[in-house]
């Protein structure tokens, strides 16, 4: 199994946990829905976050190949 199936299933597994244990505690409703909707912002702003830091990740990566293209092609190859 890959690392990002791995992941995918352990981050899956956490949420569903998290969620039927929100959903069997003893708490009221408005509760059990106030629980949720702070659960849900969470995640959106982690998502945000780690979307920003691949964005970052993306766009060092193709300043770094940008680089290395102009190097090879600046570079001499051997004589024919």
């Amino acid at each position: 199994m890959s690392s990002s199936k791995l992941l995918l299933a352990a981050v899956s597994g956490i949420a569903l946990g998290t969620l039927i244990g929100i959903l069997v505690a003893p708490a009221s409703g408005r509760e059990t829905r106030k629980t949720i909707r702070k659960g849900a912002v969470g995640i959106k702003d982690t998502l945000a976050y780690r979307c920003l830091q691949a964005e970052d990740m993306l766009v060092k990566l193709r300043k770094q190949a940008t680089s290395t293209a102009e190097h090879i092609e600046s570079t001499p190859g051997p004589a024919a």
